[in-house]
């Protein structure tokens, strides 16, 4: 039988009684109180024990007990302090526990998800370490961190972290920012007309910062320098050391596509003459490190295949990216041959479209991307890109699996295709190659997977889709 310590209600003193009574007679000051209890764990107060009444009692004995009993003042139970604690230093000991466990896996995303995010914009390459291989440079954006950004470099063999920027500020502040690299240089378009070029070799400081007074339309590779072209339609030459002056106008074949010549610029593209802008930067038309041409009628001379668009690496062959024509649009890819000389105009001054027709690239191979279901896919044509060896696409299942193929640049044939597992909110953005390997960008991660046989070699940023 437990005793417990109560106070008396009219003199404060301590009072030891036994845990079963209901009422008690103060030894000091003679006051009778009833006894109010508490919960063994948390110390809540319960309702004043009622005294037991013999089953002989009559109902008028009764009443006059519960009467006698509720003029009777309240003696409280002291609480335990240990019992009052003991819940918070368990919760604290998990507390304690969880922090530790954090803290042991990498931070919040070892153990609930990783809590960086790959801000969805293909990556700058740059050798960074100076181990032959090109090194990714994205930002990296902390949602459950007040959402803020940094300029981030990661290794282009294993994915490890090289270096972090100081924070950019929220990513929503750079939304519309556009950034690319030349040599060891990134150049970055800000939506204020501002260009900041950062040394990817000194951790991204920044190594200048300059005006053009107008916002910037497009960045172009022009060699070891930068050319771009302002809203106002105006070109600038930008060097390595933040000095500008005026450009000639480049031929942007993403916005130029339907002139005449457009084919001769593109077969041009990426050479010594330097008249054709390679864009730098995220264009949703051109997968990054490849020259696009998007399509029209007069492209290539291909059976039963509408071309798309035209891509190729400088100085490869051209790749055409379309469907199947006519039919059911099956996703298509070609590689073309050279274009065939021009014979001199005829003496009537015009040709026939069978004549135009034999002018333009034939096929050399045409394969068809899907290598299953494919009455049931489904092709973005900017998810295609090509390294010197292989033509790299990414397909979509009506049933929303997504698959990562490859094909052959010499004859065509299938290297290797595997369905790539994630969970809801897939968005691909684009394909980048990096070295040996093809990187997928989506909204929250760069994942790199092997040119050779296609298996996962590591992944930048959160883990589930």
């Amino acid at each position: 039988m437990r005793a417990v310590i109560v106070r008396c209600p009219n003199c404060n003193a301590n009072l030891q009684v036994e845990s079963t009574v209901y009422s008690t007679t103060c030894q000091y000051c003679g006051t009778v109180s009833r006894i109010q209890a508490r919960t063994a764990m948390f110390q809540i107060p319960k309702a004043p024990a009622m005294p037991k009444q013999a089953a002989t009692m009559t109902n008028a004995e009764r009443i006059a007990q519960l009467q006698q009993l509720a003029k009777m003042p309240v003696a409280v139970q002291r609480a335990s302090l240990v019992l009052v604690l003991l819940p918070f230093v368990f919760m604290a000991a998990i507390g304690v526990g969880v922090f530790f466990a954090v803290k042991k896996a990498g931070g919040i995303g070892g153990v609930f998800g990783s809590n960086m995010l790959w801000a969805g914009h293909p990556p700058a390459l740059c050798d960074i370490d100076g181990d032959g291989t090109l090194d990714v440079i994205g930002v990296a954006r902390y949602v459950q961190d007040n959402d803020r950004a940094h300029f981030a470099a990661y290794s282009g063999k294993t994915g490890a972290q090289l270096w972090e920027t100081p924070t950019l500020g929220k990513y929503s502040d750079l939304t519309q920012d556009q950034y690319g690299a030349i040599g060891d240089t990134l150049y970055i378009s800000t939506k204020d007309g501002k260009l900041i070029a950062r040394n990817l070799k000194s951790n991204g400081v920044i190594k200048w910062e300059i005006s053009l007074g107008e916002k910037i339309d497009e960045m172009c590779s022009l060699g070891k320098e930068l050319s771009v072209v302002t809203a106002d339609n105006k070109w600038w030459v930008i060097d390595a050391a933040g000095k500008k002056r005026e450009g000639q106008k480049l031929v942007r074949l993403t916005r130029e596509y339907t002139n005449d010549g457009i084919k001769d610029a593109f077969d041009r593209a990426g050479g010594e003459a330097g008249d054709v802008c390679i864009t730098l930067g995220w264009d949703h038309r051109t997968p990054p490190g490849v020259i696009a041409l998007p399509g029209h009628s007069e492209m290539a001379n291909i059976d039963s295949m509408r071309v798309e668009v035209l891509i190729k690496r400088p100085g490869g062959p051209a790749i055409a990216v379309g469907k199947k024509q006519p039919g059911t649009s099956v996703p298509l890819v070609a590689r073309l041959g050279p274009r065939p000389e021009q014979p001199p105009m005829p003496k009537k001054g015009w040709r026939t479209e069978e004549e135009k027709k034999a002018l333009l690239p034939a096929a050399v191979w045409k394969v068809e991307i899907p290598a299953a279901d494919p009455l049931n896919a489904r092709l973005d044509e900017e998810h295609v890109t090509v390294s010197d060896k292989a033509v790299f696409a990414l397909y979509e299942i009506s049933n929303s699996k997504h698959h990562l193929t490859a094909f052959s640049v010499t004859d065509g044939k299938r290297l290797w295709d595997r369905e790539l597992t994630h969970k809801s909110g897939f968005v691909v953005v684009a394909l980048t190659v990096v070295g040996d390997t093809v990187g997928v960008t989506t909204w929250q991660n760069f994942t790199t997977y092997s040119a050779a046989d296609g298996s996962e070699r590591y992944r930048i940023g959160s883990a589930g889709y």
